[in-house]
């Protein structure tokens, strides 16, 4: 299984946690979502700047619209698949008191659990888990998906093939800091278009310096 705490004031306040942390998870899928859509509108300000007007007054909001989509569509996905139940907290008992000192029992979080293991060991698939776990893949692989986006959906993996990689899965946190000022490089050095176009650009300055 995947869990994700608070660490907060509110982490012993189990309703407003869940939301808070709903809201934590859908504010993932706005964030890659807007980073997709400056993407877009950056290409047709630098590349096709004829085509600009067409993005002019209510045509702009019209771009957020996917972002707001995919906001709400993660939200839900977690806050009414992934709610913490009693045996979610209970398997979680041991390395969350290890790892971070808390009880499972007391703090709001969520989780991903894939199945239930009977006192047989005979092992139950969770159908609201897979399902939230699918429609998570689904958003991250309709967007750009290398970096942060292919770590996430790692970590929403590895609970499958039971491999713990503690306080690893902390990492996207990092990546949303660091991937918003590493994207417009790759996209100037990278995106033949964007190259061009800069290029040129530069190419007139020059000119116009000389003269």
């Amino acid at each position: 299984m995947y869990i994700l705490i608070t660490d907060s004031c509110l982490r012993y306040e189990k309703l407003i946690g869940h939301y808070l942390l709903s809201l934590f998870c859908g504010s993932f899928a706005l964030c890659i979502s807007l980073l997709a859509t400056q993407f877009y509108y950056r290409y047709i300000a630098v590349c096709q700047p004829h085509d600009l007007g067409k993005l002019n007054g209510w045509r702009l909001c019209l771009l957020f619209i996917p972002c707001i989509f995919f906001f709400i569509a993660w939200f839900c996905l977690v806050f009414f698949g992934m709610k913490g139940t009693e045996e979610k907290a209970k398997n979680a008992r041991k390395i969350i008191l290890e790892v971070y000192k808390e009880d499972t029992s007391k703090i709001a979080f969520i989780a991903l659990q894939f199945w239930d293991t009977d006192s047989d060991g005979n092992k139950t698939f969770r159908v609201s888990d897979w399902l939230s776990y699918f429609g998570c893949l689904s958003i991250i692989t309709a967007l750009p998906f290398f970096t942060m986006y292919s770590v996430v959906g790692c970590i929403l993996s590895l609970p499958i093939f039971e491999i713990d990689i503690g306080l690893i899965a902390n990492y996207p946190g990092l990546a949303v800091c660091v991937y918003p000022a590493l994207e417009p490089l790759i996209a100037m050095y990278f995106v033949k278009n964007f190259k061009n176009a800069l290029t040129c650009r530069r190419g007139m300055r020059m000119g116009i310096l000389e003269k």
